[in-house]
């Protein structure tokens, strides 16, 4: 069961729907709620090259701007806070500096759910995920909720399974923070042999009193069958195990979890 949330926090759209669904998970699970606002030093004052003599405006400008943005995570930080006490959410708040991906995941270590926003595109505005996002998914200790808009308690829940070490990670740990409680699972498995692959992930599903509704599908591009049934169901989260292909087969043939992050308009929950 869920006992500690993170929230990474920017005051970007995404960010606000990250922070909403963290508040509303908080709540359900009388969970202590962590809000992170990270300071990145390199974006804000990057290394650039400077004009003979101009060294002291840039240490001068670079120290303002550096101000101004502790000065707006400080201040969205403050606002979190007072909206997690409206809540009647226990909450903490830090404010850090360093690199988002590294500092998230370092932090997501005493959590039992990290979760972040995620923009959603439609195909022709981008062809990958944002640096940053697939960074966390790769390197995060624990589960991680992507959160595009915030989901709606009630509907149901779609697991995408392949038999992946990834994805069976994902099953288990989903399984322990009890996001399925008192709702419609559905489980999708995608393969000449589906059936044979989602059976020992119906048992454990079973044995811990998730029942779920099967969806075998024939053989097809496995992004474009969750999308659809996504969709169809009108799911209001979807779990699978993220970048279950090496680095190699990503480059050359894709990767279903980055269409699924560029498309999907549920927050995804993912574990690699």
């Amino acid at each position: 069961m869920i006992k500690r949330i993170l929230v990474g926090l920017n005051g970007t759209q995404a960010s606000d729907s990250a922070a909403r669904q963290a508040l509303l998970f908080a709540a359900e699970f009388s969970a202590q709620l962590i809000g992170v606002g990270v300071v990145d030093r390199e974006q804000v004052c990057p290394h650039e090259s400077v004009p003979l003599g101009a060294g002291e405006f840039k240490r001068e400008r670079d120290t303002k701007l550096l101000q101004v943005a502790h000065d707006r995570i400080a201040a969205l930080l403050q606002e979190f806070e007072q909206q997690s006490r409206e809540a009647g959410v226990v909450v903490q708040t830090k404010k850090l500096e360093g690199e988002p991906a590294d500092v998230l995941c370092m932090e997501a270590q005493c959590v039992d759910l990290l979760i972040v926003g995620k923009k959603h595109t439609r195909e022709e505005e981008g062809d990958t995920s944002p640096a940053t996002l697939q960074a966390i998914l790769h390197q995060s200790p624990r589960p991680v909720l992507c959160v595009p808009a915030v989901a709606d308690q009630r509907r149901p829940i779609l697991i995408a399974y392949d038999g992946s070490l990834s994805a069976n990670r994902a099953v288990q740990l989903f399984i322990a923070s009890g996001l399925s409680n008192n709702r419609v699972v559905h489980l999708l498995t995608v393969g000449d042999h589906a059936a044979a692959i989602a059976e020992p992930c119906t048992q454990l599903l079973a044995a811990h009193g998730v029942h779920v509704e099967p969806h075998l599908a024939a053989a097809a591009p496995p992004a474009e069958v969750i999308l659809e049934l996504t969709a169809r169901l009108d799911v209001g989260l979807l779990a699978m195990g993220a970048y279950g292909q090496s680095r190699f087969r990503e480059f050359f043939f894709g990767s279903v979890t980055k269409t699924i992050l560029k498309r999907a308009t549920a927050p995804v929950f993912l574990y690699h």
